[in-house]
């Protein structure tokens, strides 16, 4: 038997069935792994993590704060990459959204619950850095990192939701896939690590 579950907001009726499907973003990381440290009711599949990378705002992921503990919601990019921009869409709503735009230093936020839901770009000792040499400094426009983090302090709600996130990468990063001789290196680890750029879905 279908499971229909509705949504009901300022703009209607919508059903999970249904979807709302957000346009493809150019440059959009793909093959990210998400995870989270608290899932509401323990229903992966109404409320998992997966729910936020499916490129559909009618589903999401339903975070629940353990008590006086933080609740987060984390994006593995397996590698380190230059990132933009980041949205964090919040409800169903387009409109809805949380937008973090980087420089090399930091992501300043503009949206509704930028206070309630701090994000930062994480780059983890184990993932080569960012080099050290001149080819490997971030450009002024974006941040290096291999992981996104969400958070919801305690003194907030219960519970938060990540409809969907998009993490946008500088498209400078891209590099050819025929390297030569004079632009070889073993730093495979490092930035820029890929150069394929796809929606979240």
């Amino acid at each position: 038997m279908l499971e229909i579950v509705l949504l009901v907001t300022l703009h209607g009726i919508i059903s999970r069935s249904e979807g709302v499907l957000l346009d493809p973003v150019e440059n959009a990381l793909n093959s990210v792994t998400v995870t989270q440290n608290k899932t509401r009711e323990d229903d992966e599949n109404l409320y998992g993590a997966e729910n936020a990378i499916d490129g559909d705002l009618a589903t999401w992921a339903h975070i629940a704060r353990p008590s006086g503990n933080l609740g987060w919601f984390r994006v593995e990019l397996g590698g380190v990459f230059c990132i933009k921009q980041i949205l964090h869409y919040f409800d169903n709503d387009r409109n809805k959204v949380n937008t973090h735009t980087c420089s090399s230093e930091r992501c300043e936020c503009e949206g509704d619950r930028c206070v309630k839901l701090p994000l930062k770009v994480v780059l983890s000792g184990g993932s080569g850095g960012s080099g050290g040499s001149g080819d490997t400094s971030p450009p002024d426009q974006c941040i290096l990192g291999d992981m996104v983090h969400l958070e919801h302090p305690p003194g907030t709600s219960k519970f938060f939701q990540v409809n969907e996130i998009v993490i946008i990468t500088n498209p400078s990063d891209e590099t050819s896939d025929e390297t030569t001789d004079d632009n070889a290196d073993d730093n495979s680890g490092e930035y820029p690590v890929k150069t394929t750029y796809l929606l979240l879905i």
